[in-house]
């Protein structure tokens, strides 16, 4: 059923791109531009995404043009399997907006855990639990992020070959209520 959605979306947003729908005086909103390329995502449409990345980056709004373009740039290239570039991508970003802040952190956790740069993904996970921590304004967010961070260290201390570990934490991560990852933690133990 999901993926039916997921197809329609998709569709409805080619078709409202087609028809100029999500323009207002010619520019279209940076919410409008993350969904569009999370929609094309999730149908694995990456260089659709990408070629959608370069034809509405001028249509954004300047104040946030670059930090919405590099952003979803870096998702595309992560989805990619370019992770060298995602990175890249990623520390050419502003990072004033907190949830998007937060997205681009998480992100990078990700890259960090494909990678096995471990060390480096352990200091990213110690800094965002401290600004996670500090940030009062994050409302029903900081639930999703918290999860995310205390899943994503559960991930990498599971011990190799433990089946046990492996099952209660999938069984964990099922079970949450709130987590924008879980599809991807799902897919890093089916691979595990």
């Amino acid at each position: 059923y999901e993926g039916n959605f997921s197809k329609d979306l998709f569709e409805l947003y080619r078709e409202g791109l087609h028809q100029d729908v999500f323009l207002e005086n010619g520019i279209i909103s940076r919410w409008s531009y993350n969904n569009i390329v999370n929609s094309a995502l999730k149908m694995k449409e990456i260089a659709w995404a990408m070629q959608f990345l370069e034809d509405n980056r001028a249509k954004l709004e300047p104040a946030y043009r670059d930090t919405s373009y590099y952003f979803n740039l870096a998702r595309c290239l992560y989805e990619n399997g370019e992770f060298a570039n995602a990175l890249e991508s990623l520390t050419r970003m502003e990072y004033d907006d907190v949830l998007q802040n937060l997205s681009a952190k998480t992100l990078q956790a990700k890259i960090y855990f494909d990678m096995h740069a471990w060390q480096a993904l352990d200091s990213l996970l110690d800094s965002v639990s401290i600004y996670i921590r500090r940030k009062k304004v994050l409302g029903y967010h900081k639930e999703n992020f918290s999860n995310t961070l205390r899943f994503m260290q559960r991930l990498m201390a599971l011990p190799p070959g433990d089946r046990e570990s492996k099952i209660q934490l999938k069984t964990d991560i099922e079970n949450c209520k709130v987590l924008g990852e879980k599809a991807w933690f799902l897919g890093k133990l089916n691979t595990a």
